[in-house]
């Protein structure tokens, strides 16, 4: 082969090469690429499981914190029905938690024995007010986790369950105060709700309850009065009314809006859980023999005086199984106890709408409502006096500071009794004799049914509050029950009306004058 002929094959040769050189960096970018794409699934896979472990973790830690935050606020509930101060957690937890949903305590913290709950009993109950220690927002740190827990009283709202009472006197009066609430709602909003909106959400309500709204494509309701006549449909929960049409979750749940206000929902004036009572069913009944005996069960005395029958219009009542009664060691001394509340109003925490719509302005004039409001919002001196006079009590006062802040609030006044009305500036010239026992018949001070709420965060360190209702970001739970408090022999027993369960949002108290709140300033815990 000649020179030429070689360098014809060395030029082949080195085109081959430079070929096959692209090939392989092709190859290698395509390796690369595999590579990346395998270590960053990989990496994130890795991170979502992390970030699900890490939030079952913390979701864990904040259902435990939750426990005892309830089994704090509890005893102070229970320490409240005894006479107690401040207290703190009672002598035995209050388990909320627990399967059967009962939950004992002890009234007495300071260590007495029955016969001195029982000559408590004796006496005068005490008034339930926003005053008390139970119904103050209360934090407790535990490491990262802050859980901040509040009562709400159930008895100063409106029970929609009076609106299908037998009498017919007593459902009109129920209706017609239904809906002066729901026009009293917003009154000071935009989105505020005519009389004739509120009439229209009321005959709802109404029809829901006496089950003319439903159908087969409902599911039968666990809850009925056994009326043989007319098959009344009790609430389970509340939340039942976002069924209806004209019931949307802005209006059923609290708005915060601009300025630190809360345009107040539903749900801060409405309630089904109060006015309860005990019925212990007869040996003989068989749950499965008869709609009646089993609707008794659910919660709906037919035959005794505390249900929606003939001889009580206006309860609830609560059936015990003598076997879940006998399983938490017996529920002796709270079915001999006396009759709960009823449908009286708690003057101290009614809601300011429901106050408006109490009765017709020809009954209860506008401006001796805003004095009665203003009664409750007036600074107390005379406790705040006597507190000048105690003596300081160092630990208490450590333990405030840590519970509810350095920022303490001056005492407000509240109502005693319905008596203390008559100190109201106007009550005896603007009403007459008959229609001041007409309201003092609607109203109360004393309460016996609450909503419990908690709420467990992990807020980002150094996070400052810098609003009225502002909230940090970061894992949080939410969660409420609704307990009965009986005072009996043995102490102070809270019974589940509803279970612990999970909620979307945070429940605020809304004051009677929002336009008047001072500036903001955090607490320094």
């Amino acid at each position: 082969m000649g020179p030429e002929g070689a360098t014809k094959l060395k030029g082949l040769a080195g085109r081959r090469r430079l070929g096959e050189g692209g090939v392989i960096l092709i190859l290698t970018l395509f390796v690369l690429l595999i590579t990346y794409a395998m270590v960053t699934q990989l990496t994130l896979s890795t991170s979502v499981a992390w970030m699900t472990s890490k939030n079952a973790s913390n979701r864990i830690r904040m259902e435990l914190a939750c426990k005892s935050a309830a089994e704090q606020i509890l005893g102070v509930l229970a320490d409240d029905a005894a006479g107690g101060g401040l207290g703190g957690a009672s002598a035995e937890a209050q388990s909320l938690l627990g399967e059967l949903g009962y939950a004992d305590g002890d009234a007495d913290a300071g260590g007495g024995g029955a016969a001195e709950g029982e000559d408590a009993a004796e006496e005068e109950p005490d008034s339930d007010s926003l005053q008390d220690s139970w119904a103050k927002p209360m934090r407790v740190v535990m490491g990262d986790i802050q859980i901040t827990s509040w009562v709400q009283d159930e008895c100063g709202k409106f029970n929609l369950l009076t609106l299908v009472s037998p009498g017919i006197e007593e459902r009109d009066a129920a209706k017609e105060r239904c809906q002066r609430i729901i026009d009293f709602l917003r009154e000071e909003f935009d989105d505020d709700l005519d009389f004739t909106q509120a009439g229209r959400i009321t005959e709802e309500i109404v029809q829901w309850l006496e089950g003319s709204n439903r159908n087969l494509d409902w599911p039968a309701p666990l809850r009925h009065s056994g009326s043989e006549e007319s098959e009344r449909i009790l609430m389970l929960d509340l939340e039942e009314l976002l069924l209806l049409e004209g019931v949307t979750p802005n209006l059923y749940h609290d708005q915060v809006r601009d300025e630190d206000r809360i345009a107040p929902g539903l749900e801060t004036v409405f309630t089904v859980w109060t006015s309860v009572d005990l019925d212990s069913p007869d040996a003989s009944d068989d749950p499965g023999t008869s709609p009646a005996e089993e609707a008794s069960l659910f919660g709906d005395s037919v035959d005794s005086g505390g249900g929606l029958g003939e001889e009580s219009s206006l309860e609830t009542s609560v059936a015990v199984d003598d076997r879940l009664s006998g399983a938490q060691g017996g529920l002796d001394d709270v079915l001999e106890a006396g009759a709960g509340v009823g449908i009286r109003l708690n003057l101290n925490t009614m809601p300011r709408a429901v106050l408006e719509g109490l009765l017709s302005t020809s009954e209860l004039p506008a401006g001796l409502v805003k004095d009665i409001l203003h009664f409750r919002n007036e600074v107390d001196e005379e406790a705040i006096a006597e507190e000048g006079q105690d003596e300081v009590d160092v630990e208490a006062q450590a333990l405030e500071r840590a519970l509810y802040g350095e920022t303490f609030e001056k005492p407000m006044q509240f109502f005693a009794s319905v008596d203390d009305l008559e100190e109201v500036p106007g009550w005896d010239s603007r009403l007459d004799d008959e229609q001041q026992e007409r309201v003092k018949e609607l109203v109360g001070t004393q309460s016996d049914v609450f909503s419990v709420h908690l709420w467990a965060r992990i807020p980002p360190q150094d996070w400052v509050q810098e609003s009225r209702y502002e909230e940090p970001t970061g894992p949080v739970l939410r969660m409420r029950a609704i307990v009965w408090r009986r005072a009996g022999s043995e102490g102070t027993r809270f019974i589940l009306i509803r279970p612990w369960h999970v909620v979307s949002r945070t429940r605020w108290t809304i004051p009677d004058f929002q336009w008047d709140l001072p500036v903001y300033e955090p607490p320094r815990w």
